[in-house]
């Protein structure tokens, strides 16, 4: 997991900031990884790479809101009964 990048590129210090918070945003800090079993599969319109949000949750998970987080579906598995997805937070 090492990325080696060349900045010489990158002469205006407002692309070094873009280029650095880009990568920040996906390698910065932990990001909640969610995997869910859904029912009646046919409700479920979603694709890998969607952006999906949780913002009517009952509960707290791990005691914070996910109001305003948002996931991007990164696997799928469909059968006839189920729907399994993963997501990563992705904002």
């Amino acid at each position: 997991n090492v990325v080696e990048n060349n900045l010489d590129f990158l002469y205006q210090s407002d692309d070094v900031d873009a280029f650095l918070a880009y990568y920040d945003n996906i390698l910065g800090e932990p990001k909640l990884i969610v995997s869910a079993e859904l029912t009646d599969p046919s409700n479920w319109n979603l694709q890998r790479g969607d952006i999906i949000q949780f913002d009517n949750m009952q509960y707290d998970p791990f005691g914070e809101s996910w109001t305003g987080k948002y996931f991007m579906v990164t696997k799928l598995q469909i059968k006839p009964d189920t729907f399994k997805m993963t997501a990563r937070e992705v904002g």
